[in-house]
């Protein structure tokens, strides 16, 4: 995916629980009547399909229509958080205020909605509540809300298969897939939505697109056609390589043509809708994080080359101090950070005076930048990712916001933190988890293809799956087959990176020295089997880490690269914490 386009406009759109959402004005004279709203699916499946959807938001504001992506209530970079209660209704809501917000915006005669999974089922329950859509598109919708939590829980069964123990800090009656929790109550609320029984609203036309060749259901186009809507059923190829993981996520080139051949055939006329007031919207959050208040802004960082888009978290009472907080992406997953740690963590700490930056750099998320400069490892290691970072240090330190900095990365982005670390002495603190080493890079990178052996599998097992027609036994059985796999590549990777550490300087040493004789701190933490933790025991590191008083090695017991359970993210919080306290505390 080669794609080098206009960053779109941020903007807060709602009242109660103010949703974020991407703007994408067109880009040529020919503007169309017609906007298009995108409705993303849920957790992992929304981060994989994320550089798609931009690039998918871009081809369409290319041929003239007016955009918008958002992420609902409780995800991405919107207010709220998974626990909160009444969320299935703050997400119909949001569909709604979003909907209305864009046609107002665009001063379009009809919106369209393009649901992907759940974004897709809501789409469709929000149409019937009275959400001013009028054209949609479903693809991969389940018929019932059952259905899309059944598959949400096989996918969290093969989890704890794996690591053979339930998540310890999930409370209880929630569900935690892919790292991305739903609560008693919303579960039971999806439970009760159905596509092909509730009512469609205003809706006037849907295309219904397969999934990769399996069938839509019958049921489903029968209920639409019987209430009047217009129906068309096509093929939409593409759609499990849409939602792979975003470094190599593929764009469905032949099931876009064929969403934007039908969107163009659509009617005209002007729909007889009664006109609402536009729903309010604004370019910043304003948050209150246990009684404290916390602001939200969009934070730009201008490159020739490249504009690199984050969120910027200040104090909303309080005076900040000098440290500021600046968590870096992975790989090629969005600034929200995995499963939307990174948001949590700077609200948190806006809360405690440290202003707190999520960034994506260039090419990746909301930034712009070649789409497919992320996909080479030569780009991962490059030195132009630390000059990003330094840049965007120099922006937050140019506006005020800042001049010591405390750095937070998982795999790359752990990376890019040391390296920026060891030649920048604002850097005072680094929480690096799983770090890829340079020389080692491939093989993590190829790890993380491997641990996605766990959760994508042949289409037949996973539909029988679904069903509740593979036994446990079963999903341990091909669980621990798949983690021999990932074991037996780490082990073989491990002994080709010490063979390469021994004939090679104790770089990570070095840059231990350099950050200890100007007091600068880091914890690093490594899930098992990481290759990273191998080469520091090679450089006897691990072994007497008292050499390096500023140093801190948290082991966590799990093999996910990813650290998606919600006992890890805690264990993250809280390492973060201690370091933010130390480095605090040292300047008092």
């Amino acid at each position: 995916m080669r794609e080098h386009n206009q960053l779109a406009q941020p903007v807060w759109i709602g009242d109660e629980r103010p949703v974020f959402g991407m703007y994408h004005a067109p880009s040529t004279d020919l503007s169309q009547p017609r906007a298009v709203l995108f409705c993303a699916p849920f957790g992992w499946e929304d981060m994989g399909s994320y550089p798609v959807r931009l690039l998918w938001a871009n081809r369409l504001a290319e041929d003239g229509y007016r955009v918008l992506r958002f992420d609902l209530p409780g995800t991405g970079q919107s207010a709220g958080s998974p626990g909160d209660p009444e969320q299935l209704q703050s997400w119909l809501h949001s569909i709604a205020q979003t909907a209305s917000w864009l046609r107002h915006a665009s001063q379009s005669s009809h919106v369209a909605a393009i649901g992907i999974g759940l974004g897709g089922l809501l789409a469709l329950a929000a149409t019937g509540d009275g959400a001013p859509i009028d054209d949609l598109v479903l693809w991969g919708v389940p018929t019932s809300g059952r259905a899309l939590t059944r598959r949400l829980l096989a996918f969290a069964r093969l989890q704890t298969a794996a690591s053979e123990r339930p998540d310890s800090a999930l409370p209880a009656g929630w569900l935690q897939s892919g790292g991305y929790v739903l609560s008693e109550e919303t579960l039971t609320d999806l439970g009760a939505l159905r596509a092909d029984t509730g009512r469609v609203g205003g809706l006037r036309r849907v295309l219904l697109l397969d999934q990769d060749g399996s069938a839509v259901e019958p049921s489903l186009s029968e209920h639409l056609q019987s209430a009047g809507v217009e129906v068309q059923i096509a093929h939409g190829p593409g759609y499990a390589a849409m939602l792979d993981s975003p470094e190599i996520s593929a764009a469905p080139l032949a099931t876009i043509a064929t969403v934007r051949d039908w969107l163009g055939r659509g009617e005209q006329a002007q729909l007889e809708r009664r006109e609402e007031t536009a729903p309010p919207s604004r370019d910043s959050l304003e948050l209150r994080i246990g009684g404290v208040a916390v602001s939200e802004r969009a934070f730009t960082v201008r490159r020739a080359s490249a504009d690199m888009f984050g969120v910027l978290a200040q104090p909303g009472e309080r005076s900040p101090n000098d440290l500021c907080l600046i968590c870096l992406p992975a790989l090629a997953e969005r600034c929200i950070g995995p499963s939307r740690m990174w948001v949590e963590m700077a609200r948190r700490h806006a809360t405690q005076g440290v202003s707190s930056l999520r960034i994506d750099l260039e090419s990746i998320g909301d930034s712009t930048g070649s789409r497919d400069s992320t996909l080479t490892t030569a780009d991962v290691w490059s030195e132009n990712r630390v000059s990003q970072v330094k840049e965007v240090m120099d922006a937050l330190q140019g506006e005020g916001h800042g001049s010591r900095f405390l750095l937070i990365g998982l795999c790359t982005g752990a990376y890019w933190a040391q390296r920026i670390a060891t030649v920048d002495s604002r850097v005072v603190a680094v929480l690096s988890l799983n770090p890829a080493m340079s020389h080692v890079g491939l093989g993590l990178l190829e790890r993380h293809g491997a641990s996605r052996a766990l959760v994508i599998l042949k289409p037949a097992w996973w539909r029988k799956l679904i069903r509740g027609e593979v036994s446990s036994k079963g999903i341990t059985t091909v669980s621990r087959g798949l983690e021999h796999r990932l074991t037996s590549l780490l082990s073989s990777r491990g002994q080709s990176t010490q063979s390469q550490s021994e004939a090679q300087e104790s770089t990570f040493a070095v840059m231990l020295d350099q950050l200890q004789r100007r007091g600068a701190r880091m914890t690093i933490g490594f899930a098992t089997l990481e290759p990273g933790y191998h080469q520091l025991e090679v450089e006897g590191i691990a072994q007497h880490p008292e050499r390096w008083p500023a140093l801190r090695i948290h082991r966590f017991e799990s093999t996910d690269h990813n650290l998606r359970e919600l006992h890890q993210q805690r264990t993250i919080h809280e390492l973060l914490d201690e370091l933010v306290r130390d480095v605090l505390s040292a300047r008092d």
